[in-house]
């Protein structure tokens, strides 16, 4: 194999390289964006189950409470 060859054979690898990199790339820009996505959605059902357990009363004073026998 001359040099030249050799020369065109190191450009395709290369070529091929920054084809795969670009690639992987975009794998994990979405791969971000799901991520943060599920994040927020994990912080929403979070505060849902909370509001839940504590039976709504967050950010409610005693006073405001309705009393059980009503």
């Amino acid at each position: 194999m001359n040099l030249e060859e050799r020369i065109v054979k190191l450009e395709a690898l290369y070529t091929h390289q920054q084809k795969l990199v670009q690639d992987l790339d975009q794998v994990v820009f979405e791969q971000s964006k799901k991520i943060d996505q599920l994040q927020r959605d994990l912080k929403l059902l979070v505060g849902e189950i909370r509001q839940l357990r504590d039976g709504g009363r967050e950010g409610r004073r005693p006073e405001e409470e309705i009393p059980p026998h009503y």
